[in-house]
């Protein structure tokens, strides 16, 4: 009778356990947004060719130019929460082929959801093919000789960073050293005299050194950047400085 009492009282504390924790979770689940209601299906066109200032409702341009396609995406999501909240409609974004240039982030929130029987849908155009590029052009492209080797180059504005270039619609390989294989780090100063068991591995380091040649004084040290393999990690850390006496390489 004792241990069926025992027994009773663990079931009964662990039902109000799972009652109390089912209560907290369904305090903290998010608050729908709003009721779905499905109404009629409204597609809201995006175009390069189109303006925000027009409606959205047509693929293409009108022939008196006072109506057509929008131009970015932003706006068709704008107009897209409009209508659901207005009339309940079911929203399909088409994008027509070409390049959507953003400066920033496109931020989906609960908003822009609709629901299992009618979801927001964002979609290409049928046979058309849409990119949305955060990448910059650059232009005004000069052929010249570059230590010996044929080059192409070109003026970017001042303040420019980035890691990825494609040409011709095709993402292009960074220069590289060695051109196969990788370097091997001689030592690390912070770890010098230490045994690889008793190294303590995060607490991280910040410098290295290289073998005679595989680093050099380059008049663009700021921009090189060093990929560094070990364990299951891979790093990309820009040089800060680099010792020619020493090989050694300091990093950011």
């Amino acid at each position: 009778m004792q241990a069926r009492r025992a027994l009773t009282a663990v079931a009964l504390a662990a039902a109000l356990l799972a009652a109390t924790v089912a209560l907290f979770y369904e305090q903290r689940l998010p608050k729908p947004v709003q009721t779905c209601k499905c109404g009629e299906e409204v597609a809201v066109y995006v175009s390069p060719k189109g303006s925000d200032a027009w409606s959205g409702q047509l693929p293409d341009p009108s022939p008196d130019g006072r109506d057509g396609p929008l131009a970015t995406l932003e706006k068709a999501l704008e107009t897209a929460r409009k209508l659901k909240l207005e009339t309940g409609s079911r929203v399909r974004i088409v994008l027509r082929g070409g390049i959507y240039r953003v400066e920033k982030p496109i931020v989906l929130s609960p908003e822009d959801s609709g629901c299992g029987s009618c979801p927001l849908v964002i979609e290409a155009y049928p046979g058309e093919v849409p990119v949305i590029s955060g990448g910059k052009p650059i232009s005004g492209f000069e052929e010249t000789v570059v230590n010996g080797v044929r080059a192409w180059v070109a003026n970017v504005p001042a303040g420019w960073r980035f890691k990825q270039l494609f040409v011709n619609g095709e993402r292009r390989p960074r220069a590289r050293l060695p051109k196969e294989g990788f370097y091997r780090v001689v030592e690390v100063p912070a770890y010098r005299g230490q045994r690889l068991e008793g190294l303590r591995l995060f607490e991280g380091a910040d410098s290295f050194v290289c073998h005679s040649g595989d680093v050099r004084r380059w008049k663009n040290l700021e921009d090189v950047e060093v990929v560094i393999l070990h364990f299951w990690i891979e790093e990309r850390i820009p040089i800060e400085s680099f010792d020619s006496d020493t090989n050694t390489v300091k990093l950011k």
